[in-house]
């Protein structure tokens, strides 16, 4: 039987997706996370086949997720299933180790199939991903967070967190002034000269901190 975990902090959504879980694979053993504590806990106890999360949940870093994941059990079968932009972070936490990224506006059928095809150890990819990685392949990238770096992209979100450089600093073990230039680099990048419009870009380009 295979085993699951399923982590998000809303308890309506743990329950939906165990019952696409069960409709795609059968009947499963099955473990809920609420928050980044959780989750890391169940991982260092029991092992698991499939692995489905959010990403924005208490005790998360977004960009260090599934590396995470994947340090502590590197053969697991991860899906993201989240808010945040299709565009922004599919392709980096597919590159990071995860099978598969799905919105949580796609469809049962997309996110039953996805389970389907993870499960059998094969990555997904969306119709829309497809079509993201043509358009890379072939223009400029639309959104304009995929022009940072990782390393940009975690400071980033640390900003929309409301964090300062000094809490930057401590988070990322960086100076205060190296934190300070991160945020001038990334404000560069994305044309923004304060914090309203660089949190209304966020919004715009579907960068959200909170499900």
């Amino acid at each position: 039987m295979l085993k699951v975990l399923i982590a998000d902090d809303h308890l309506p959504v743990r329950l939906g997706v165990r019952l696409l879980v069960e409709e795609a694979l059968g009947q499963c053993s099955t473990e809920f996370a609420s928050n980044g504590t959780e989750l890391f806990r169940f991982l260092k106890s029991q092992l698991f086949d499939l692995l489905i999360t959010d990403l924005s949940m208490p005790n998360v870093d977004i960009m260090q997720l599934v590396p995470g994941v994947m340090a502590i059990q590197p053969s697991l079968k991860v899906l993201v299933l989240s808010v945040n932009s299709e565009a922004v972070f599919a392709r980096r936490l597919l590159s990071s180790g995860a099978f598969g990224y799905l919105q949580k506006n796609a469809s049962d059928t997309e996110i039953r199939d996805a389970i389907r095809h993870i499960s059998k150890g094969k990555k997904y990819l969306s119709d829309s991903q497809i079509q993201n990685i043509h358009e890379i392949l072939t223009e400029p990238q639309k959104n304009v967070f995929s022009q940072l770096s990782e390393r940009e992209m975690e400071v980033a979100i640390l900003l929309l967190k409301g964090y300062g450089p000094l809490e930057i600093s401590n988070s990322l073990s960086v100076s205060a002034s190296t934190a300070s230039s991160f945020k001038a680099r990334i404000f560069k990048k994305l044309n923004v000269s304060n914090l309203i419009e660089f949190s209304h870009l966020a919004q715009v380009n579907g960068i959200a901190e909170n499900d």
